[in-house]
C-alpha cells in the first residue's frame, strides 16, 4: 500500500489537499449563509438552523486544523510535532475514509455523487501526505 501511495509526489498532495480544504471552507460557507440549502450536506439529517450552523462551524474547524496539519508536518524540524502530525493525519484518513461511507448513505444524491469521491481522494491523499517525503 506504501509503495503505491509513495507514487502521488508529496507536494502534488498537499496542493490538492489545499484546494479540497478551499473548496470545502467555500462550500460550508455557502451552506451558512444560505447559498446552499442545508438538507444538502449532513446525510440530509439536520433538522434546524442550530444544528446546521454548529456542524458546518465544527466541519469548518476541522478543515482548518487539517490545513495547519499539512503545513506543519511539511515544514518542521522537531521530529517530536512532525511524529504528532503525522498521526492525526493518518487520524484524518480514517475519517475521510468512514465519510466516504457515509456519504454512500446519504438521504442526498449531491452529497453522494460530488462528495463520495471528494472523500476518497482526501483519504488517500492524506495518507500519502502522512509517508513524508
Amino acid at each position: 500500500m506504501n509503495n503505491y501511495l509513495k507514487q502521488i509526489p508529496y507536494s502534488i498532495a498537499q496542493y490538492i489537499m489545499y484546494a479540497l480544504i478551499g473548496f470545502g471552507l467555500a462550500f460550508q460557507l455557502c451552506v451558512i449563509i444560505g447559498l446552499i440549502p442545508h438538507n444538502y450536506v449532513w446525510g440530509g439529517r439536520l433538522e434546524n438552523q442550530e444544528q446546521m450552523i454548529a456542524f458546518e462551524l465544527i466541519s469548518m474547524s476541522n478543515l482548518l486544523l487539517l490545513f495547519i496539519l499539512i503545513q506543519v508536518h511539511g515544514r518542521t524540524k522537531y521530529a517530536n510535532l512532525k511524529k504528532v502530525a503525522t498521526v492525526l493525519l493518518w487520524i484524518f484518513a480514517g475519517i475521510f475514509a468512514l465519510n466516504t461511507l457515509g456519504n454512500l448513505a446519504a438521504i442526498s444524491s449531491l452529497e453522494t455523487l460530488l462528495f463520495t469521491p471528494i472523500t476518497i481522494v482526501a483519504s488517500i491523499l492524506c495518507g500519502r501526505i502522512a509517508l513524508g517525503r
